[in-house]
């Protein structure tokens, strides 16, 4: 039986050596529910945050961390044992 990983957006069979299109798909809508996906492709960055201690770019900043540590948790958990020895050392979501 597949190894799966559970969220509270859904259930999909962890990311093995054959199933990469599929993990894909199901790992972009996990992450487009926790509104994270555009950071994974990139087209939302650090850089583009803005800047200043208004507690709105607080906000905003925080919001950007906590949903980049979701996505890092996300990706990485939800491949096997194996395939986690490919990510050691990252937590930088475009890089896994």
């Amino acid at each position: 039986m597949a190894e799966m990983y559970n969220s509270k957006y859904g259930s999909i069979e962890k990311l093995t050596s054959d199933n990469y299109d599929s993990w894909k798909l199901c790992i972009s809508v996990i992450l487009l529910a926790m509104l994270a996906l555009k950071i994974v492709t990139g087209e939302e960055v650090e850089d583009d945050l803005p800047i200043g201690n208004s507690p709105a770019n607080i906000a905003k900043r925080e919001s950007y961390e906590k949903r980049q540590a979701l996505a890092a948790t996300a990706i990485l958990l939800a491949c096997t044992p194996k395939g986690r020895i490919h990510l050691s050392g990252t937590t930088n979501v475009k890089a896994m």
